[in-house]
């Protein structure tokens, strides 16, 4: 949160293609959320965007995962944003806007 991003150098070096890093993190700095609670949720938002709007995903070696039913929506990151994907193209386009709008509104 807040309206620095930083990346660590030993990120930057190990992973040189993964440049879409920055895409999750200004998430955070266009989320502002009041309070980051819950957590899992504002990572999950935060994995949405960066599948939405990332540019080099796929050559920074990053992707949602597949369905594992041992995973819970709740796991975060990642897995939170493939929910979110899914309930987006399944049940409620707006899903995103809506929980964004919620968790601005700290309600």
């Amino acid at each position: 949160s807040g309206s620095n991003i930083v990346l660590g150098a030993e990120f930057i070096r190990n992973n040189p293609e993964d440049y879409d890093a920055v895409t999750h993190e200004f998430a955070h700095v266009v989320q502002n959320y009041p309070t980051y609670d819950p957590n899992w949720l504002v990572e999950g938002i935060a994995d949405w965007a960066r599948y939405k709007w990332g540019v080099n995903n796929e050559k920074g070696g990053w992707q949602l995962p597949n369905f594992n039913s041992d995973q819970k929506y709740t796991d975060s990151y990642r897995v939170t944003a493939r929910f979110l994907v899914w309930l987006e193209r399944s049940k409620n386009r707006d899903i995103v806007k809506q929980l964004d709008q919620a968790l601005r509104s700290n309600s």
